[in-house]
């Protein structure tokens, strides 16, 4: 089917055009989300209780859960609740105040909580807004006090690889119609992690589209109109910050041409869950002027952030071996010892190709070991990561070690908790 001609774009808007608001806090759970803003003194109630100022319909949410107190930043405290709030993974002591900032993934029984000042004032643009996978220094700045008593389950969690709070964020995302921007280097599963967005959502039986904007400044964007023929699926749009103002502008026109498709006479309007990937934070190019205000807030949605694999040094090895197990299978050969030596020189590596090419060095290192254990020599040239164009995609089970896969020696020593 051929596209439609393209709606003339809209001239640029300036800043001042739109309303801003204060930072919200927003709870997201299965099949709903909701969202309060933060005050700028005293503190926000959350719970499942009609006395919550932001109210979860979540059965593992207590009626008075949480507060989260205004502050720069912000502080959260758990108001003994049942299940309890884990902050990056720690269990929180009751009546004791935790840093909560943009970069926190904050977990109140099966809900999530996130800070969401996409439309907060444009002096603070610039910032990281994001549901993010936070360096180990930021992690170690969190970590309180964890009591001698801590039970086994608790220990879990807090020991769980990083990657898989992010993946259940994510998949409680996909049950919401919240659109989702998926910030991260080259390398790092963006594009898996928004396709999983659709799998996981009612709208997987429907279309899926998926859209390489920085092959439309080479092609044209007579492609955005075939927008119109995902309508009730999903739309992915991949390295949005590629696009030169001109074509923002195009995209922008497209989304808003009264969200309204003409078939069979009837009028329908364009229902699509917008997906975005992008290495670069929108809202720092807003502040620029590159990146158009107007499509950002159309795009605007949960941001999840994908730390490149070197901010994820405990993360190597377990993937390391996840991919050596993974190549051997494929070459039915057995699985070579990786030597102390070369697990040095693969968590010394700055690896600016994330995980495909840490997967590129591992099968071909287990092609040059013919059998033998892995040496670093076998590791060392073993990255062709550049010019190796033709890589299959990262698949989402990659992105994070397996912590309970018994043939695994270098993952976690037990399994996620079942919530």
């Amino acid at each position: 089917m051929s596209a439609k001609p393209l709606p003339e774009a809209p001239s640029r808007p300036p800043l001042d055009a739109y309303p801003f608001s204060r930072p919200r806090v927003l709870a997201i759970w299965r099949s709903g989300f909701a969202s309060a803003p933060l005050p700028q003194s005293g503190s926000l109630l959350v719970g499942r209780g009609l006395a919550a100022e932001l109210r979860v319909n979540a059965g593992s949410v207590s009626r008075n859960h949480a507060r989260v107190v205004a502050g720069e930043p912000p502080r959260i405290v758990d108001q003994d609740s049942a299940n309890g709030v884990h902050v990056d993974g720690v269990r929180l002591e009751p009546g004791v105040e935790t840093t909560f900032d943009r970069d926190s993934i904050v977990e109140l029984g099966d809900a999530f909580l996130v800070l969401d000042d996409s439309l907060a004032t444009p002096s603070a643009f610039g910032g990281s807004v994001a549901a993010t996978l936070p360096p180990p220094s930021a992690q170690a700045s969190r970590t309180t006090r964890v009591d001698v008593l801590e039970n086994p389950l608790q220990r879990v969690r807090r020991l769980e690889p990083s990657g898989a709070r992010l993946q259940r964020l994510a998949d409680l995302i996909a049950t919401t119609n919240l659109n989702a921007v998926v910030v991260g280097e080259g390398g790092s599963g963006r594009a898996t992690l928004a396709k999983r967005l659709h799998r996981r959502s009612a709208r997987s039986q429907l279309p899926f589209l998926s859209i390489d904007c920085a092959a439309l400044v080479e092609e044209g964007a007579g492609g955005l109109g075939l927008l119109r023929d995902a309508s009730g699926g999903s739309v992915l749009l991949e390295n949005v910050s590629a696009l030169p103002l001109a074509t923002q502008g195009e995209l922008v026109a497209v989304l808003g041409q009264a969200r309204v498709l003409e078939r069979s006479e009837a009028h329908r309007f364009l229902d699509v869950r917008l997906v975005t990937t992008t290495s670069t934070d929108l809202r720092a190019l807003v502040a620029t002027g590159s990146f158009r205000l107007d499509l950002y807030l159309r795009l605007r949605g949960v941001q999840l952030r994908l730390r490149p694999l070197r901010e994820r040094r405990a993360e190597i090895l377990p993937l390391a071996h996840q991919f050596l197990v993974q190549a051997a299978g494929r070459a039915g050969s057995a699985v070579p010892e990786i030597t102390a030596p070369a697990r040095d020189y693969l968590e010394q590596q700055p690896w600016a190709g994330n995980l495909l090419e840490l997967r590129s060095v591992m099968e071909r290192a287990l092609e040059r070991s013919q059998g033998l254990a892995l040496e670093p020599q076998h590791l060392k040239g073993a990255s062709d990561f550049k010019s190796d164009v033709g890589a299959s995609a990262v698949t989402l089970q990659d992105t994070l070690p397996e912590p309970e896969h018994p043939t695994n020696p270098y993952a976690s020593d037990a399994p996620l908790r079942e919530r």
